[in-house]
């Protein structure tokens, strides 16, 4: 009896050692780092560890700011988690860091012009950490998942700071294009326009003022422009080179394509020609 006891005991033994064998534990072994690589580590901590909160969207969906901090899906076994994508946004390919014990499978909604890439993301077991790398069209994610038996986050998705920020700016600069087309004068506050200029010559075709908006330079002339003839304007370029212009007139104002170091307005020949100097500061 106690030799098949003594037996039984051997080959538990063995069996544990295979076993172990088999699926080795994750050595607790770490390499030293250097103080430059510790830096590195620092930065990264910051990140993941950034105040900058997600918000909520429509349907309970958690929503994180892109790029500001470490995404993060917390999950319940049984019950799917959903990663939403940007609309249009295509996966090309993910990575799980724990493929056995964690899930993920694609699904797409919307129409087909304006669709919508899912992952949906289910742990087998709670008390599980992993993380899941997801590259697409657009963008690469990286993503820390968590599961417990009690808590979950059904749906997460993202905001895009830097995409918004890029939207405004085309939006503002398409404005402020079509305001200086139609209204080349008074569609701006003060501090869009550069005003020092000087202004040396003859008094009868003196502008009353001159400045720039960044893009073009607007010389304004006084009213009696309309009753006499219009002086004509040149650039003067590298070497003292006088060179003709684009430019228009609307009412007592020349409106120049460009922004110009120094010009001259010319009116009459000879003797009796009429000359002002306009230089930028």
């Amino acid at each position: 009896m106690k030799t098949c006891i003594y037996i039984l005991v051997l080959c538990l033994i063995v069996s544990v050692q295979t076993i172990a064998e088999e699926n080795p534990y994750i050595s607790n072994k770490n390499p030293k780092l250097n103080s430059k690589q510790w830096e590195a580590i620092d930065l990264v901590n910051q990140w993941i560890k950034s105040n900058i909160s997600p918000g909520v969207g429509e349907n309970g969906k958690v929503v994180f700011p892109y790029g500001t901090t470490m995404p993060f899906v917390i999950a319940m076994p049984l019950y799917p988690s959903d990663i939403e994508f940007e609309p249009g946004e295509i996966i090309l390919d993910y990575h799980l860091g724990d493929s056995v014990r964690w899930r993920a499978s694609p699904a797409v909604s919307g129409p087909k012009n304006a669709q919508v890439h899912h992952i949906i993301i289910k742990p087998v077991d709670s008390g599980l950490k992993s993380a899941l790398i997801v590259n697409t069209n657009r963008r690469s994610y990286y993503i820390h998942l968590i599961s417990r038996k009690s808590n979950i986050m059904p749906r997460i998705g993202f905001s895009f700071p830097e995409e918004e920020k890029k939207k405004w700016e085309s939006y503002f600069a398409t404005q402020k294009q079509q305001k200086i087309s139609a209204h080349p004068n008074i569609q701006y506050g003060i501090e869009d326009f550069f005003f020092d200029y000087t202004v040396k010559g003859h008094s009868s075709i003196k502008p009353v003022r001159v400045y720039n908006n960044g893009k073009k330079t607007i010389i304004q002339m006084s009213k009696e422009l309309g009753q006499k003839e219009a002086p004509s304007l040149l650039v003067i370029g590298p070497g003292k080179k006088e060179t003709i212009v684009n430019y228009r007139l609307r009412g007592n104002k020349y409106i120049v394509d460009t922004i110009f170091d120094k010009a001259v307005l010319l009116s009459g020949v000879g003797s009796h020609q009429r000359k002002v100097t306009i230089t930028k500061r």
